[in-house]
């Protein structure tokens, strides 16, 4: 009678043990087997996606070894000692034991050995990097400490002039195209726009009564004068007719400022009455209107704007 087959009791490498609370990819995809049988999958599964150097070692072989790249530089007391010790940082004057959680340089990418390893192998680089830059901080001193002849044999005005290969005076390298600057009269030059000139920047207040752009666009936050009376009107016709009727009152008051004897009314251009109209004979009011109405309230029957029309006939009659 044969004996089933039983599996192997240990799980083959290489696998992860339980209890190991580092990264494994796709561990959290996989279910239906022990963490050491899914690890040891994943690990040798050639479509997973992971780094091609693992982090664990081949312990399969019978001839294997823990080696150890020695380091160029240790961290002993002796290389510490130093002219220019002060400089130093005094945290990393000593290896710092283990369980120290303050910043270690160098060491991040550094796993799989003691911690003492790992720190004298990341403080070795990081001192060689700041023994490194010390020097050329010396270098850059010593240069400085020498005197100027040493380095230069010219002067300083020599060795500020900017050296080009161009010779002074230039050469002429298209004689043809001379005079076609030097001979134009002053007859043909373009003339000179005319005073007051007015270009695309200029606000629509300023520009005159007739220009065809002074209106404010669609979209302008700012104040807009005399439109408070205005209603009922696009956007272009309404705001020129108010910006017109601001030139007039400002004229007007620039000449009664600087004028105060002349007859007022004569020669001027001040608004007529009939800017500030609200109550037309023959147009009604819009309505949503909330101003008030003379005698709406005892009137009924017709619509807003029809009961509007000549609205001071009712005080007429009173």
């Amino acid at each position: 009678m044969s004996l089933p087959k039983i599996g192997r009791i240990s799980t083959p490498q290489p696998h992860f043990m339980p209890g190991y609370t580092g990264y494994c990819p796709q561990l959290m995809y996989r279910i239906g087997n022990t963490y050491s049988a899914l690890t040891h999958r994943l690990l040798i599964d050639p479509t997973v996606a992971h780094s091609e150097k693992l982090i664990l070692s081949d312990r399969t072989n019978d001839e294997f070894s823990l080696e150890r790249t020695p380091v160029a530089t240790q961290l002993d007391e002796d290389d510490r000692r130093r002219e220019d010790d002060d400089q130093r940082d005094t945290i990393y004057r000593h290896t710092p034991m283990p369980g120290y959680e303050g910043y270690i340089p160098r060491t991040k990418d550094k796993f799989g050995k003691r911690y003492a390893v790992t720190t004298t192998e990341g403080l070795s680089e990081f001192e060689r990097d700041c023994q490194r830059t010390r020097a050329q901080l010396k270098r850059l001193r010593h240069r400085v400490a020498q005197p100027i002849s040493t380095i230069s044999r010219g002067s300083l005005g020599e060795r500020m002039f900017c050296l080009n290969d161009y010779e002074i005076p230039l050469r002429l390298v298209r004689p043809d195209a001379l005079s076609v600057v030097k001979e134009v009269p002053m007859e043909n030059l373009p003339t000179l726009p005319g005073l007051p000139y007015f270009s695309r920047d200029t606000p629509p207040h300023s520009l005159p009564n007739g220009h065809p752009e002074k209106w404010i666009k669609l979209g302008y936050t700012g104040h807009k004068p005399f439109l408070w009376p205005r209603f009922g009107e696009s956007n272009v016709p309404l705001t020129s007719r108010a910006l017109c009727d601001f030139t007039n009152s400002y004229n007007h008051r620039r000449s009664t400022e600087w004028e105060p004897v002349a007859i007022a009314g004569a020669g001027t251009t001040q608004p007529s009455a009939r800017v500030n109209e609200i109550y037309h004979k023959t147009i009604g009011l819009v309505p949503n209107y909330q101003g008030h109405v003379p005698g709406a309230t005892f009137r009924f029957g017709k619509t807003f704007g029809n009961d509007s029309k000549d609205a001071k006939k009712c005080l007429q009659r009173c």
